[in-house]
């Protein structure tokens, strides 16, 4: 089935820019902790791991292929898959409120930065088989549909 899915690619961004997109992401409550058990959980190709959030922002600052969830209050979550050109964004264990805000969150971030620093980005909305050209299968991807 296929999930809502937010990707941005970055061209010519340094690496503040996966730290933007988290600071973003953070001023409208998410978390890198899952709020029932306090721990920051990644994906990899082996499937789900215990990591840190210093882990996960080296990762990501280091441009190294990655993927987190990141937790409302609430315990709903969206997962973060990133690579050298990119980020993608799982929107499918959110509800439509919060699927808003992080869309919101980004395009109205993704503007102040364009006007600020004149570095492009493109973003895209939509469903995963409509992103890629099919149902996502990247490593880190969730499969699982609430």
């Amino acid at each position: 089935m296929s999930k809502l899915v937010v990707k941005i690619t970055s061209v010519g961004v340094s690496a503040r820019g996966f730290d933007m997109v988290f600071d973003w992401l953070a001023s409208i409550g998410l978390s890198f902790r899952n709020p029932s058990v306090n721990a920051v959980t990644a994906w990899t190709d082996d499937g789900q791991i215990t990591t840190t959030v210093e882990t996960v922002v080296e990762s990501a600052r280091h441009r190294q292929t990655g993927s987190v969830q990141m937790w409302f209050a609430s315990g709903n979550d969206i997962n973060l898959s990133w690579a050298a050109d990119g980020m993608v964004v799982f929107l499918d264990g959110t509800t439509v409120k919060e699927r808003a805000a992080v869309i919101h969150a980004l395009i109205d971030n993704l503007m102040t930065v364009y006007a600020q620093f004149r570095e492009s980005w493109h973003m895209c909305v939509g469903t995963d088989d409509e992103v890629f050209g099919e149902p996502a299968t990247k490593p880190g991807s969730r499969t699982s549909e609430r």
